[in-house]
């Protein structure tokens, strides 16, 4: 049977629409087993500037079927019950109003006033694909880079006891923008030996159970992290823990985006082939985002908060003022370490523990391929069971570090201990330091002590000169010498009672 056009349009969007979500009903008649959905849009990009518009798809009854997050100006999206493209979870294509959600994170003024787009909704009682190559996001081939070491093994276990653990919080594959598939990933497993990571796709969570079933069948006993970023307009967060997908759309953290009104931003024209749309309003904050995540059992992580913003890259700056106040967890070293955006992310950080607020530090690849500076990132080390609630629970508590390889670890206090009011000294475990490096003391943001690294495996000692106030907060660094180049870094420590 031909395939059944059920949505067909073309217009523009304009910048006032950039930042909002515009609903498209997709009435899907009874015996449809298959749905494409096509979107094209022009110019790519004005003056180096990347416009973004994506899809997401959710079937009657509001359940997210996945998102497409991906930079490419046509693309083709199907769902099936099998077969789906990637970032799409498989399942019966049911007769009844389906929704489109058109995210348009991105419009900037051009030539032609923003985009020109067309828009397509086919379904297929046939059951075959309906597929355009060109409409495909191509993969960049990924050769396989052999292991540093190799990481643990299904039938090596251990004994279930903690232990220090290596892992990447922040990592996408093609089920969202990324350039490699999650069996490319297993790959980057073996490269840097990872005891466990969190597959962070944009707006869906599809790929966890393909990345847990690769790195079975390649024998390895990596943790996978069920995880999601919340891609939003106005700051990114990675849920941690938490297999379901997770709405993203928030309240704007202030009044700088006007509403789009349901008349307005987008230029349909061409008579029958309008958009029939409506402008989504959301309700939920950032805070009950969080909330409900941390009601499932999940961790909220507030990413790269210092990258650029838009339009350069839409919510990639966190404009959320209030996030201390909600998040577990912060991300300060976001993939290559030496970077503007990490220094800033860093004082931001300083800031938050200047106010009292104890939330711990990640460090994620925030990997679209494999790395090209293997040096130069750097990953979370925890000391837990080796499993997902085990890691989630050392993360969230802050019995971590971040480095690019280091060894560098509070012995006293030990993972997750409060420093006593009467302590004499607190110690610092060392090992794989360079020559080259220096260790400082950092005690409320201030250094109080530098000496070179020590390059055997020791520890070393900080003699507190005054008997620190309830409150005092005290960290570890270790860097290049003569720089502020962080090698690896301490989560804090906090004098108590």
């Amino acid at each position: 049977m031909d395939p059944v056009s059920i949505v067909e349009a073309s217009g523009f969007l304009r910048p006032s629409v950039a930042r909002h979500t515009l609903l498209v009903p997709a009435v899907v008649p009874a015996g449809v087993d298959r749905l494409d959905f096509r979107v094209t849009f022009e110019p790519s990009r004005v003056n180096g500037i990347r416009n973004l518009v994506t899809l997401a798809v959710f079937e009657p009854g509001g359940t997210c079927r996945g998102a497409a997050h991906r930079h490419e100006p046509a693309q083709m999206v199907t769902v099936a019950d099998r077969g789906s493209t990637v970032g799409f979870v498989d399942g019966p294509v049911v007769a009844g109003e389906w929704t489109v959600a058109i995210d348009v994170h991105c419009v900037v003024p051009s030539e032609v006033g923003g985009v020109r787009y067309t828009f397509a909704v086919t379904g297929s009682m046939t059951g075959e694909a309906i597929v355009d190559s060109t409409l495909l996001g191509a993969i960049t081939p990924h050769d396989p880079v052999p292991p540093a070491d190799q990481p643990a093994m299904l039938s090596d276990l251990g004994d279930g006891t903690p232990r220090w653990l290596k892992g990447d919080l922040h990592i996408h594959s093609d089920h969202s923008d990324g350039r490699w598939s999650v069996e490319a990933i297993v790959d980057h497993v073996r490269r840097f030996s990872l005891d466990f990571v969190a597959l962070t796709d944009h707006n869906t969570v599809s790929g966890t159970r393909h990345l847990r079933e690769a790195l079975a069948a390649a024998g390895l006993a990596t943790v996978v992290i069920p995880g999601m970023e919340l891609t939003t307009f106005f700051g990114h967060a990675n849920v941690l823990g938490v297999e379901d997908w997770v709405d993203w759309r928030t309240v704007p953290p202030s009044s700088d985006v006007v509403p789009v009104g349901d008349a307005e931003g987008v230029e349909v024209g061409e008579d029958a082939r309008a958009l029939t749309y409506s402008v989504h309003r959301p309700t939920r904050t950032m805070a009950e985002t969080a909330s409900a995540v941390q009601s499932r059992g999940g961790l909220f992580v507030v990413n790269h908060p210092r990258s650029a913003g838009y339009p350069m890259c839409t919510g990639c700056h966190w404009d959320f003022d209030d996030a201390p106040s909600y998040t577990n967890l912060i991300e300060v070293m976001n993939g290559d370490w030496p970077r503007r955006q990490n220094d800033d992310a860093m004082t931001l950080w300083d800031r938050w523990l200047a106010l009292g607020w104890r939330v711990p530090a990640t460090a994620g690849t925030d990997a679209h391929a494999a790395p090209l500076h293997a040096d130069r990132v750097g990953f979370t080390y925890v000391h837990a069971i080796p499993d997902v609630s085990g890691i989630l629970a050392s993360v969230s508590a802050g019995r971590s570090f971040l480095s690019r390889g280091p060894h560098l670890a509070w012995q006293s206090p030990g993972p997750g201990e409060t420093v006593p009011r009467n302590a004499a000294d607190v110690v610092v475990e060392v090992r794989g330091a360079q020559a080259g490096s220096e260790l400082r003391l950092v005690r409320d943001g201030q250094v109080v002590d530098m000496r070179p690294a020590p390059t055997d495996d020791t520890v070393v000692t900080y003699t507190l000169r005054s008997r620190p106030a309830e409150g005092t907060w005290f960290r570890v660094h270790l860097v290049r010498a003569g720089t502020t180049e962080l090698l690896a870094i301490t989560n804090p420590v906090w004098v108590g009672r």
